[in-house]
């Protein structure tokens, strides 16, 4: 409860011996999970709740944890994703439902700077795909024109059982991201 709504209490908790890998006791949820879960557009609570992070880090968190907040860090947060991958979470670890990691992710919420970290700094493999949906962290760039309609675009490849598959269609107007992307390395083909 103190890690979801107030970063001080969490740190004067942490400094007086709770654990830093203490879960829930109904969603059976880590509470350090909660740090970068939600996004925060205060400066200033986000400069805390980083903060808060690199002392659940200092005094012992099961690095192996982590996974799951590098994928919501990197969201919206480079100060939190660098804090995670400098204490050694796997960057190219688990997938959300959507078959998102962490560079996906990134890439979904158009945050370029996330995304040359990861791959520059923390080694994420930049055409490393879903392995059921086959869709890499290009296949993720959100379109920023303002007369697209994100319905009538077709996500490649495209998933649906057809036999023979449909032609796929991948486009985006998302010029800086998908440069970016290419820079990298990122096979747009």
């Amino acid at each position: 409860l103190a890690v979801q709504t107030c970063p001080e209490k969490s740190m004067l908790l942490l400094a007086a011996g709770a654990s830093p890998n203490a879960r829930g006791n109904h969603s059976r949820k880590y509470a350090v999970l909660w740090v970068t879960e939600k996004r925060r557009k205060n400066d200033i609570l986000q400069g805390k709740f980083t903060t808060l992070l690199q002392d659940f880090i200092d005094k012992g968190l099961d690095i192996s944890v982590t996974g799951e907040m590098l994928r919501c860090a990197a969201n919206h947060t480079l100060a939190m994703v660098k804090i995670l991958v400098e204490a050694g979470t796997v960057v190219d670890g688990g997938r959300d439902r959507r078959g998102l990691n962490a560079l996906g992710t990134a890439v979904a919420a158009g945050r370029e700077d996330i995304v040359e970290y990861l791959v520059t700094v923390g080694k994420a493999a930049i055409n490393l795909r879903d392995p059921y949906r086959m869709r890499g962290a290009v296949h993720h760039t959100r379109c920023t024109h303002t007369d697209c309609h994100q319905a009538g675009r077709l996500a490649y490849p495209y998933t649906l059982p057809l036999d023979p598959p449909p032609v796929a269609v991948f486009m985006s107007c998302n010029e800086s991201m998908l440069t970016k992307l290419a820079s990298l390395g990122a096979d747009l083909t």
